[in-house]
């Protein structure tokens, strides 16, 4: 391969049907969900913009903010200054742009940093658009895209999760890639190859996790040799190299053990000992995270996934057995079976790693947040099958389900709309809703609600104290990670450490925080009723009269 081959590869990468746009002589159907697709990335795209500064800064996001740092600093010091600490285990190929951005943007860093975390959250929605659109058209990419949309674990996260919803970005566009590359072996185009290697490395360069895409190429080629008898190395292992060279490339600390390192920092996250010190809310009990049942992530999916996605998951594997069983089976296309045999694999592989080697998880599905895409896709796809066999059938039929479907998906939105900026605390109706899943299931575990109740602070201290109050310093402790609570508050607060020196005490309605402190709550942030975190005043708690004395 020529400089001038790669340069022509990169130009064509989207180049190909597929982008949001059918081939010539499609049917008026595709052309209508390819308008249809066009407009929802418009509206999601607006409405981003109109939103993403009601985001607060989460409890992880400091940590990966300095990674983004050392990484800027290691690459502006021409490779010399190899950072150390936990960054070891992480690459930057998100926290790196989004550092590159900060320097770029008059903005607030925060602020920066969550509108290229939700750029990529629109990317990976785009991916999810792009697989289901290459295995069953348009119509599939356009439900697929919806249906992603409308699942609040995976657009709560959108904005402020640096690690999980970057992954599961470039984990659906590798899929994507490995789908063509699937489809033209055993000579798969050169644009093919250089956006999975592309995709591929800048997936591991987010987290290790994605070196098991290294694993699904290797399967593909394998199952294609085996069924054709042609061994061609050659792609393959060209796609391989180049998404272990941009993986590095982006992982300044594997940079220095290329070989070993990589698979050391997989194992690692497999059995990773800082999860223990993790307690999750389950079925209503406290469960330490490196010691939970096997049920923990089957039942999230349960619980976490709106109605609809598992009503047409549940249609597609009973479509996908009755086809399998029909005399003849699926052999009329085997092509389309194994790129769909490759979705479930996505979505469902992890899940069983998990489950068998019992690998420490938390926050609900966050860690697997990339089997969502995936699962859209699946969804999307039997969606448009439905939709296709009720335009066959009458208008008796017609009708009223296109009614029960947009009254659904009004009230779906209705929800996360209330829900707003709250959407990953969503729980579904077989968990009786926000409301059912209190008290049995982790809420806010991330302090994202944390600005709305500051802003509640605020306004109790301007009804209580007047207009004097902003002349004086008020000390505030938190419970969760003080650095990210601190990028939110006014100059008149102070975060301090320990809870004892503070007039004011934060704190999010869970396990970790019940019971904490003497005061009386004075501000409660609410979704549905229950309480997502609040504020104790320590002022006067019968101990002594703390701070918010001194002027400023």
């Amino acid at each position: 391969m020529t400089i001038r081959d790669l340069v022509r590869a990169m130009l064509e990468l989207h180049g190909r049907p597929g982008v949001l746009q059918v081939a010539p002589g499609s049917s008026r159907s595709d052309r209508i969900y390819l308008r249809l697709s066009v407009a929802l990335f418009a509206m999601l795209a607006a409405v981003v913009a109109l939103t993403v500064r009601d985001y607060g800064v989460t409890w992880d996001e400091p940590f990966h903010h300095e990674q983004g740092k050392l990484a800027f600093r290691y690459y502006a010091s021409g490779l010399r200054e190899v950072p150390q600490g936990d960054m070891n285990l992480f690459g930057s190929s998100f926290e790196l742009p989004a550092e590159l951005a900060i320097h770029l943007l008059p903005w607030p860093e925060y602020l920066v940093r969550h509108v290229v975390n939700a750029c990529v959250g629109l990317l990976g929605i785009w991916g999810a658009w792009k697989v289901a659109a290459l295995i069953a058209g348009p119509g599939a990419g356009f439900w697929a895209a919806l249906l992603l949309a409308l699942t609040p674990c995976y657009y709560g996260h959108m904005f402020n999760n640096p690690k999980d919803l970057p992954f599961a970005a470039g984990h659906i566009w590798s899929l994507y890639y490995l789908l063509r590359y699937a489809r033209t072996l055993p000579r798969p185009p050169v644009p093919v190859i250089v956006g999975l290697g592309l995709s591929i490395g800048w997936t591991c360069g987010v987290r290790a996790g994605g070196l098991v895409l290294f694993g699904y190429l290797t399967l593909v080629w394998l199952v294609h040799s085996l069924r054709t008898g042609e061994r061609r190395y050659g792609p393959t292992l060209l796609a391989v190299a180049a998404g272990y060279l941009v993986m590095l490339v982006f992982w300044p600390y594997g940079q220095r053990n290329p070989l070993t390192w990589p698979v050391q920092t997989l194992w690692t996250f497999m059995h990773y000992d800082v999860i223990s010190y993790y307690q999750v809310m389950f079925k209503g009990r406290v469960i330490n995270g490196s010691n939970l049942p096997w049920e923990y992530i089957p039942r999230y999916l349960l619980i976490n996934l709106p109605e609809l996605v598992l009503v047409l998951l549940a249609g597609g594997v009973v479509a996908a057995a009755r086809a399998a069983l029909r005399p003849g089976g699926i052999k009329g296309d085997q092509g389309r079976a194994g790129m769909l045999g490759l979705v479930v694999l996505a979505a469902v592989f992890p899940v069983l790693v998990v489950i068998f080697l019992r690998s420490p998880v938390c926050s609900g599905l966050r860690h697997l947040l990339f089997i969502i895409p995936p699962i859209a896709c699946l969804a999307g796809i039997a969606m448009d099958r439905m939709v296709e066999w009720a335009g066959r059938s009458g208008a008796a039929i017609r009708r009223p389900a296109g009614a029960l479907l947009l009254a659904y998906l009004c009230w779906h939105v209705s929800v996360m709309v209330r829900l707003h900026p709250q959407q990953y605390i969503y729980y579904n109706a077989l968990a009786g809703g926000v409301q059912g899943a209190a008290g049995r299931y982790d809420m806010d575990y991330w302090g994202n609600s944390y600005p709305e109740t500051i802003r509640g602070l605020v306004r109790w201290l301007n009804e209580r104290e007047g207009t004097r109050w902003p002349m004086m310093r008020y000390r505030v402790f938190a419970c969760g990670a003080s650095e990210a609570f601190a990028a939110e508050l006014p100059d008149c607060f102070v975060a301090v450490k320990a809870s004892d020196r503070a007039d004011f005490h934060f704190g999010v309605n869970g396990y970790a925080c019940r019971g904490v402190g003497e005061g009386d709550v004075i501000v409660v942030t609410k979704r549905f009723g229950v309480p997502l975190s609040f504020v104790r005043d320590f002022r006067r708690s019968g101990r002594r009269i703390l701070g918010g004395t001194r002027p400023r």
